[in-house]
């Protein structure tokens, strides 16, 4: 693990500081929710601001939750993903995904290899 941390940095070390300071990490203008599997695209919804916890969940059970309800009306298994967005990861999010039985996919973020 630390060899590849060291390569990607031995690759990375001799760019100049103007390289660094034209990468913008979270240029956003638009939020926007969807949901997407092998049986289609879901809805696309614009969101207005920082998404909070309550609207989150408000999304999970009026677009998610019907969403998969129609792709997967037998009760087959699908593994949800999702990042680690701060309404993403709230504590009443991961309870009330518990208790709707949504199983997730750990997201690895933007941590190194």
């Amino acid at each position: 693990m630390k060899a590849k941390r060291l390569n990607w940095a031995k690759q990375w070390r001799d760019k100049d500081v103007d390289f660094w300071r034209s990468t913008v990490k979270h240029p956003t203008k638009i939020r926007i929710w969807s949901v997407i599997s092998g049986q289609g695209t879901g809805r696309l919804d614009v969101v207005k601001g920082m998404m909070r916890q309550d609207q989150y969940k408000d999304v999970l059970q009026n677009r998610l939750i019907p969403q998969l309800e129609e792709w997967f009306p037998n009760g087959e298994s699908y593994i949800f993903m999702q990042d680690e967005a701060p309404c993403h990861t709230a504590l009443s999010i991961k309870a009330f995904l518990a208790v709707q039985n949504i199983l997730l996919l750990d997201w690895p973020g933007n941590r190194l290899i």
